[in-house]
């Protein structure tokens, strides 16, 4: 749908964080186990952030990097 013709922007506004991580399998489970407020940004945002563990302990590093830009995106937090 984001190819079709016509369309200049798209935006998650609409999408809560919880519906971002649920279409990464595997990964809404492992958020879970994360400390109540995480906001699933890793780093120094969020360093004790269990998707890094789930990640990897066998996940996949490049979907918990994907997950995060759109995280970043849907926050309006710039990338670094």
């Amino acid at each position: 749908m984001v190819d079709t013709p016509g369309i200049r922007s798209f935006g998650l506004a609409h999408v809560t964080a919880d519906d971002v991580i649920a279409a990464f399998e595997g990964f809404a489970e492992a958020a879970e186990e994360c400390p109540p407020n995480c906001g699933h940004l890793g780093g120094s945002d969020d360093p004790d952030c269990h998707l890094d563990t789930y990640a990897s302990d066998g996940g996949s590093v490049e979907q918990l990097a994907s997950l995060r830009r759109l995280l970043r995106s849907r926050a309006g937090l710039d990338e670094a």
